[in-house]
Parts: structure tokens; sequence; C-alpha cells
């Protein structure tokens, strides 16, 4: 048969089955519009931000950076080929009120403090001025107009202001436009004087950004080589360097949003790959009697095989194709959510490239084909004479290869994770060994299923259907009829569930885990917190207005400084590289288990010790190093006291390569110092990795930029009374909580629930895709078995009964997925949780309520899923399906 004919035949067989078809392309649609969506959204964000350091660097030729003398400014702008220059400071987060007292939220971007330059019209990194004036006065600030928006502030009004060290007032001098302002940024200006009070040591800056009379390239290099030669000890760097180091930086930052969003596309389409394989499977099962027919008439084994793959095609192209535009509602509904939960977005419109188009097409259309293959060639391999036979094949026949090589996949995929959980190592091997092992069960699933849904299957539909009597054992015979279908439909789901159970585990774990952590290791009443989202600490002063109120007995504090240590830092984050700065009798707040050394004494051998330590430590004398004993210093001296001194976990030790009485370079910027490691310690939730006291901070870093972060307080046996007395203390302080102890677990616990819900969305996508997968393999069963319903309308069964049968059915193929899923997802969870004993997951969790919880939600999907092919059954007509 000629090739044009085929594939007509192949293009009316997709038109008459419309139903079919749309059911198949729901199957591509998901994954593809979550790969253009990516596309789409990350090439959106990163032309917009591309946009805003161009128009921010735009009149920045020259940046001066670290450590910059004021009185390099002043001659700075004295310079022939200079027109200003504007100053910033490290650290300089604010946060603002309006007169309602009211904190205006940045939704988690900076809210910061700009200089106004004297004598200047407008700032250079920003735009003009919208209403009133910039500052020119202390006691004045201007504001971006979109935060003022956002506030409902008006010209003239007075603004509170938390700053890294206080709480001030400020009228509001005007507004002005902001390339800057997206996201829920805010910036506010200050005259250069007042902002030199508030955010430096009035001594230095941490940049100079220099704008030349002429901005030739030429030129701008010219002056930035003879800048250099003047400060040899700074970093200068002209403004198109710099804008394009940002740029890089921030693609690298929304690389990571890319593999979030491309892993949706990526669980999409790997379950999508075993429905539209399955899919295929039935259609060539109802098409056995037109394939044998064609095959009758000189059609080959080949041209069967190739109209099969056209179809696919055309599946995957138009699956593909809606995808894309999906995908653009996709990035609608994306940035419309992150709004409404005040997380910003610069939103400049759907930025469509070759990567957004033609990747989804070609990834759609190359899994469809890739799936539809097998069934492809089974469809080819039809012979004339035994595919004219009116009855199915149960599909009993030929499992036992299959159920052999899955048996044994399972086996071996049990033994890797075991052995990988128990064995002796680092995390990374056994957590690879844990993932070898999940990938051989999950085939071994795949290749077993069938074999195991028989008696499991069975069992339940026995048990769901006994309520129903007939109906229900009809239910319980259809269900298990076709081992290989009820094992492919519900395969979708057990992937999900698997996943899903995996990481319910590893969620519960961890929060059982760091609960625990914290119970053992705080010792506090209360907590006191800034606003760290809104990178605001807790103001200065706070802790010692705290300390004198009358029922606190003891304090401590912990802030951060940007201070590495031996070029490592203390804390992880993405921004600037901190670590961690204590100050207070910190032992008795926080339990810290020592390995060796300890705090630093307050004894005056403390004081030699700092002042001449630092030989003595080299060669490791405990004389010169009175808090590097085997065990911890009594509580009495525990304080900070005046010495220099380092602390660290065991982990950061070991990655460093340090042990107790030795010294470490801490560094912030072009400021070093070295100062000795007192004690190590086993990892604390509540300490982290490390941390200096303050007399080690200030040897490199200006009090103004050592925030502190968290308060610790004891108090005396009223604790509500302590409560309240905090409360009222720090009131008009805006951005300081006051929270006990099991609030505070419960804020820390908090960011897990963040991750694991972000986690739980992707994967429900993947039960999304398995709903879908029942839906589809129902409704084609249901079109195969059109005379066998007929059959049963004409003996009497009512349309009810018929949807009801349908429903178990459905219900009982959910639960059987959810099943497997479960046991092995828990199995693989148990395991890679093991792995990780060693970091500090030594108490396993496993969450029985999440499971039952999944068990119950997959047949309320089961009856869920059913509804369209139940209905459709039921709708049958007897003597017309008969007829057929």
């Amino acid at each position: 048969m000629a090739k044009n004919a085929m594939r007509t035949i192949s293009v009316r067989t997709i038109v008459a089955h419309k139903v079919r078809l749309l059911l198949t392309i729901l199957s591509v649609v998901l994954g593809t519009a979550f790969i253009a969506g990516s596309a789409m959204f990350t090439n959106s964000l990163s032309n917009s931000f591309e946009g805003i350091v161009a128009t921010q660097f735009d009149k920045v030729d020259v940046a001066v950076m670290g450590q910059v003398p004021i009185t390099e400014v002043q001659r700075l702008r004295q310079d022939a080929d200079v027109d200003s220059v504007e100053v910033s400071a490290q650290g300089a987060n604010v946060i603002v009120a309006g007169p309602d007292k009211k904190v205006i939220s940045s939704g988690g971007a900076p809210s910061m403090a700009l200089a106004m330059a004297p004598g200047q019209q407008e700032l250079s990194t920003q735009g003009k001025v919208v209403s009133g004036h910039l500052p020119t006065a202390d006691g004045e600030v201007a504001i971006n107009s979109e935060a003022a928006k956002k506030g409902g502030l008006q010209v003239g009004d007075e603004l509170t202001i938390v700053t890294p060290t206080e709480r001030i007032t400020r009228t509001l001098s005007g507004t002005f436009q902001a390339a800057t302002s997206t996201g829920g940024w805010i910036g506010v200006a200050f005259p250069e004087d007042d902002y030199l009070k508030l955010f430096t040591d009035g001594s230095n800056v941490s940049t100079a950004q220099v704008s030349l009379i002429d901005h030739g390239e030429e030129h701008v290099n010219e002056v930035r080589d003879r800048l250099r030669q003047q400060y040899p000890g700074m970093n200068i760097e002209s403004g198109k360097v710099l804008a394009e180091e940002f740029s890089k930086t921030i693609k690298q930052l929304l690389s990571f949003i890319n593999y979030f969003l491309w892993a949706f596309a990526g669980i999409a389409l790997l379950v999508g790959t075993f429905i539209i394989s399955n899919t295929f499977s039935m259609i060539v099962a109802q098409r056995n009697r037109e394939f044998a027919l064609l095959r009758a008439i000189g059609t080959s084994s080949k041209q069967i095989t190739r109209s099969v793959v056209f179809e696919s095609v055309v599946v995957g192209v138009i699956g593909s194709a809606i995808g894309i535009v999906a995908g653009m509602g996709l990035v609608k509904l994306l940035t419309g959510a992150m709004k409404l939960g005040g997380i910003g977005l610069p939103d400049e419109g759907l930025a469509l490239n070759t990567t957004s188009v033609v990747a989804p097409l070609l990834i759609g259309t190359a899994v469809t084909v890739w799936s539809a293959w097998a069934p492809a060639k089974r469809a080819g391999a039809i012979r004339p004479v035994q595919a004219m036979r009116q009855s199915q094949s149960s599909g009993w026949e030929g499992l036992a290869g299959r159920t052999i090589a899955g048996t044994v996949m399972l086996f071996a995929g049990a033994m890797a994770c075991v052995l990988a959980g128990s064995m002796d190592g680092g995390v990374k091997p056994r957590a690879i060994g844990v993932g070898v092992g999940a990938v051989l069960l999950v085939l071994g699933l795949w290749l077993a299923g069938p074999a195991l849904s028989i008696p499991v299957v069975g069992f339940l539909g026995r048990v769901a259907g006994a309520p129903f009597r007939a109906v229900g054992r009809l239910a319980a015979t259809n269900s298990d009829r076709n081992p290989r279908r009820t094992a492919a439909t519900a395969f979708a789901l057990t992937l999900g569930l698997m996943m899903v159970s995996s990481i319910g585990m590893l969620g519960a774990t961890m929060r059982a885990s760091l609960s625990e952590m914290l119970d053992s290791s705080m010792r506090s009443d209360y907590v006191l917190t800034g606003r760290q989202e809104m990178g605001i600490s807790i103001p200065a002063g706070v802790a010692q207005r705290v300390e004198e109120l009358p029922d606190v007995t003891e304090t401590a504090s912990l802030g951060l400084a940007p201070i590495t240590v031996n070029g490592s830092t203390m804390v992880e984050s993405f921004g600037p590289k901190m670590s961690t700065v204590y100050e207070g009798n910190i032992s008795q707040l926080v339990d810290i288990d020592f390995t060796s050394g300890g705090l630093p004494s307050t004894t005056d051998d403390a004081g030699s010790t700092a002042d001449s330590g630092q030989a003595d430590a080299a060669e490791g004398e405990q004389d010169a190093q009175p808090g590097a004993a085997d065990s911890p210093i009594p509580a009495a001296d525990a304080a900070d006291g005046g010495a220099p001194a380092v602390v660290m976990s065991s982990g950061l030790a070991n990655r460093l390569g340090v042990k107790v009485g030795e010294e470490v370079t801490l560094a912030n910027g072009n400021r070093t110092a070295k100062a000795p490691v007192t004690g190590i310690y086993q990892d604390n939730p509540v300490l982290g990795w490390g941390m200096l006291n303050r007399a080690a901070a200030t040897m490199v870093a200006n009090p103004g930029e050592i925030t502190t972060a968290t308060i610790l307080v004891n108090g005396g046996r009223n604790k509500q009374a302590l409560r309240e007395e905090l409360e009222n203390a720090v009131a008009e302080d805006l951005v300081v909580s006051v929270k006990n102890k099991e609030e505070a677990k419960g804020e820390q616990t908090a960011s897990i629930n963040q991750m694991l819900g972000i986690l739980y969305g992707l994967l429900g996508l993947a039960v999304v895709v398995a709903i879908l997968g029942i839906i589809n393999t129902l409704a084609l069963s249901v079109v195969e078995r059109r005379q066998e319903i007929g059959m049963l309308r004409a003996v009497g069964m009512q349309r009810r009964q018929i949807r009801t049968m349908i429903y178990i059915e459905s219900a009982v193929i959910a639960v059987f997925g959810a099943l497997t899923g479960a046991a092995v997802g828990l199995g693989v969870g148990y395991a890679f949780v093991s792995t990780l004993a060693q970091s500090g997951l030594n108490q396993i969790v496993i969450p029985w309520s999440q499971v039952a919880g999944m068990l119950v939600a997959s047949a309320f999907i089961g009856v869920l899923a059913a509804v369209f092919p139940a209905g459709r059954a039921a709708r049958t007509r007897p003597l017309e399906a008969i007829t057929e």
C-alpha cells in the first residue's frame, strides 16, 4: 500500500477518535508547558534585570571599592576629570514605616538607604524626582515612588526608619523614580552627612561611585588606571565591567529558578511517558482487526509501524504546541501568584525565544514518539488471521520473563539501598548508592508490576467490592483481568507517591531531629529576632535595654559581621560572606558540647592570651590558651571577655583543617588579623558552623558592621510577666519579635516545611498527570468493553450500577499504585535518611499519618478519575453496543 494512502488512513483515524486524541494530548501538554514556561520566565527575568543593571550603572564610570576614606572621596570630587561622586556603605539596610507605624514590606527584596551627594539634583543610580524634592537638609529623606504608593505615603509625612543601629524619625521631602524598584525594592535617600552618621564609622565608606565628565570608554579606562596607581590598596573597576559581572551573577541566581522549573517538566514528562505508552498500547489492542485487514490487503509490517509512529508525531506536535501556549499562561500565573504573596518581580512581558518555542516542541514530540515506539512495533507484528479473532487477550500470558527480570532488579535495588545505608564512608557515596538502588527498584516495579497486581488487585477488589455484592464481585474480576494494563495505569501514581513518601519521611525526620536538637541545646526562655528577610537585624541598644529589665537574669546575643575565617564563612547564604559574632554568656543560654577546648576565659590569663597568645598558640602550649582544654571551661568564666577568640563546629574545623590552639586568619575586605581557635564543638543548630567573640570581630570590622540577629534571654519564674516586659521594651522598635522556645522551634522548622511545600508542589504535578492517565486508561477501557457493557445493560444492570462498577475498578487500581509507591518510597526514604545519620539525622521518623492519608486520598482520586469514563459507560445503549 502506498505511503500516502497509509498516511491518509492515519489522519482519518486520529480525526475519527477526538476524545482519544484529546486524552493522549493532555499527557504531553503538562510537561511541555513547564519546559516552555521555564524558558520564558527565566528569559523574561534575565532581560528585565539586565535592563535594570544597565540603567543602574549607566552613569557610573568608575567604582572605588574597599574601605574608602571620606577624605579621599573629597579629593576625588576635586579631580578635574570627575563630574560627581556618590558613596555607599555595606549593610545600609533600613525598615520604613509611615505615620500609621505599619512597616512597608519589601517582599524579600532589598530595603536600603542611599546617599544624596551635596549639590546633586538627582541620584545617578536612580531616576528623576516624581514629587517634592530630594533631601537637602538633616531630618529629610526621599523614597522611591513605588514604595511610597505601597505604603500610602505623601510628601510631608513623618516616617519611622529603623537602621541597623537605631530607630529614627524623618520627614518625607519627595519621591523619585527608581530603575531598581522591582520585587518590592525600597530605597530611602538621605543627605550625605546624615547618611555617613547613620551607616558608617564616620571615616570610611565601602564604595565610591564616580561619574566622569567625559564618558568615553578610552577616557574611562585611562582614569581607572590612574586611580589604581593612586590607591593601590583598593579595588577599582569601570562601571561597564561591574555591570557585566553583576549581570553574570544574576544569571547564575536565575539558573536556580530555571533548574527548578525544568524539574517540574522532567517529572511531568517522566510520568507522562508511561501514560502515553499505555495509551498507545491500548489503542493498538483496540485496532487489532483494523491492522489485520490492512495486512490482509497487502500492507507491510513496516508500514503499520510507521503509521502508528506518524500518529504519535501528530499527537506530539499538537500537544507540544498547546504546551507552549499553556506555558505562557503558566508564566502569568506564576508571576501573579508571587505578586499576591508580596514577592514582586519585574514584568517585561513574555520573552519568546528559540529555547522557549523550539525546545518544548522538539522534546515533547520526541518523548511522545519514544513512548509510542514499542506499541508501534507490536502493531506491525500483528498477523492477519490471528488478529481477526473477536476476543482480546487477557494479558496474563508472557509475564514470566519480565517478572523474573523485575524480581532480580527489585532484589538488587533493595540490597543496594540496604548496603548504602549501612556502609561506612562519606554522605555522598552513600547517597549515590541509595540513588542507584532507587532506580533499580523503579525499573523492577515496572517489570514485575503486572505479576504483583494479580494477587494484590484481586484482594483489594474483593475487599472494596464486598459491600456492593454482585456489582462488586464483577468489578473485582474486571480489575485483575488485564494485569499489564492495571500495572501500567497504576505505575504513574506509584512513581509520584514513591517520591512523596520518601520526601515525607525525610521531612518528618528533619523536623523531629531539629526539634530534638533545639530542645537539648537551647536553654533560653525567650528569643528576640529582627526582620532578617528584609536585611534588618535588631537595632543597637536593644540588647542593653533588655539586659536592664528587672525580670531578666541573663542575656547573650548572636549577630553577623562581613568576616571570613581562613577564607571561609560561618554562615551559609547567597549574599555577602558573613560569620557569626556572639556577645555575653552564651554557654548559659545554649548548651555547647565541646569536643576540645572551650570558650575564652575572662581571667587575667585570658588577657595575656589576647596579648601574647599568638606565638604560643602556634606551638599549642596549654598555658597560653586557658580555654583550649579538653573540656569546656566553667560556666562562670564563659563570657566573651576581652581576648579575641574563635570557636567552631567539628564539621567546619575538619573542612579547614584546624585544631584548638591554632590561629586562623580573619578578613574583612583588605583588613586582616589573626585570632586563636579556643574551642571545637559538636554541630549545633543554634550556633551553626562557628562564631567569633566580639573582641575578635572588632579586630577587622567596624562596630556598625556587626549586627545583632538574635538575643537570648533568661528570666525569673514568672515567664508571662517576663514576656510582657520584653514585648513592651521592644514595641517601638518595629522589627523585633519575642518568641518562646516552642515558637522559636516552630520558626526553625517552618523553613523545612517551606522546602517540603515546594517539593510537594513539584510532585503534585506527577499526581495530576497520574490522574489523567487513569482517566485516559479507563476511558479507552470503556470503549474496548463496549459490547460487554452493552450486554450487562441488556440483562438488566442499571446505569447507576455500571457507574459503581467503574468507580470500584478505578479506586482499586489507584490504591494498588499508592500501596506499592508508599512501600517502596518508605524503604528508599529509610535508606536515604540512614545515610544522613552522621549529619545529625539520627531519629528516623515514619510519617504513618501521611501514608494513611495518601492511601485514602488515592481511593478518592480513583473515584474522581472515573467520573467521566463511568458516565460514558453508563450512557452505553445496549442494542447498539451488542450489534457492533
